[in-house]
């Protein structure tokens, strides 16, 4: 090969895997050091969608990036991530799964601390739209567990920012109606002891006991929020059922999959190895897909 095209090639390459690095986003908020990992894909042609992708109790950004897949998916369907860090419970000390771990402050009370997490979130998204031409009608708020509460925080109180949101093994905090009925789909394991489909008491590793309820209450408060009509219910299909709230106004919907082998894991992601607590891991339904084909159909209404 001659060494101008050899030359060449390893330029492209070298831009191409710059294209695909993931950039960390750090700034002070709340008198606190606060990190975000911003993901580009490869190839980016005019403004692109962003997904906040927010992590579980104990995770990371970085973490929620390698675990969910959302990286290869945002490279062929050409739209950005941006995965934040919450705050450690105790934030002098170096975050650590077992003793130190990182929660989201989704206003419920169940988290370790206080903090301005939904400041801190939407001031991640105006950094990361310095570095990119942003779709401001194609902004999403995906999480699990933890992370969960803290999209729906989200969408709550920013109903008109977020356009929708897709969430994986969480509980809705306390507050709405949101500004506009908000698109919503939920994914939750049957075996999920960490936010039991029927709720009940659970015990996590870290804190005191507490006692979540049925699930349907997140459920039926976004239906009624969002105006529906009474659910529909699909046959399961390879262990997975669909419930959907449809007819609900300015064409939000609300999508309930219910996996039958799954625990608190992220469907069709890498299983978390942390003791017994989160169950089996179940690839019947790809949850990464699943929620950006609905984010898809769901940008923000013009006005």
């Amino acid at each position: 090969m001659p060494l101008r095209l050899s030359l060449l090639c390893v330029l492209l390459f070298g831009l191409a895997s710059a294209a695909r690095a993931d950039a960390t986003i750090t700034f002070e908020h709340g008198g606190h050091k606060r990190v975000a990992v911003l993901h580009l894909p490869a190839r980016a042609g005019g403004a692109l969608p962003l997904v906040i992708l927010l992590h579980g109790a104990g995770g990371s950004g970085e973490q929620a990036l390698s675990h969910y897949g959302w990286p290869a998916l945002a490279d062929a369907e050409g739209f950005a991530v941006l995965a934040p860090d919450a705050m450690p419970a105790r934030p002098d000390r170096e975050a650590n799964l077992r003793n130190n771990p990182r929660f989201w402050d989704d206003g419920s009370g169940r988290g370790l601390r206080k903090v301005d997490d939904t400041g801190f979130i939407l001031a991640a998204v105006e950094q990361a739209a310095r570095r990119f031409d942003l779709d401001r009608r194609r902004l999403y708020a995906a999480g699990h567990s933890s992370g969960s509460g803290m999209a729906q925080r989200l969408g709550l109180d920013h109903a008109d920012r977020i356009a929708a949101i897709g969430v994986v093994a969480g509980q809705r905090p306390p507050g709405g109606p949101p500004k506009r009925p908000l698109p919503v789909v939920y994914i939750n394991g049957a075996e999920d002891t960490a936010n039991p489909v029927a709720g009940g008491v659970r015990e996590l590793p870290w804190g005191r006991p507490t006692t979540l309820p049925p699930l349907s209450e997140s459920l039926d408060g976004w239906a009624r929020f969002n105006g529906c009509a009474a659910p529909t219910q699909s046959a399961p299909v390879a262990k997975v059922s669909l419930t959907r709230w449809g007819s609900c106004r300015d064409g939000a919907e609300v999508l309930f999959y219910l996996l039958a082998d799954q625990g608190h894991q992220w469907p069709g992601g890498k299983a978390r190895r942390f003791g017994p607590g989160l169950g089996p891991q179940s690839n019947a339904l790809d949850a990464t897909r699943t929620i950006w084909d609905f984010f898809h159909r769901h940008p923000l209404p013009p006005g």
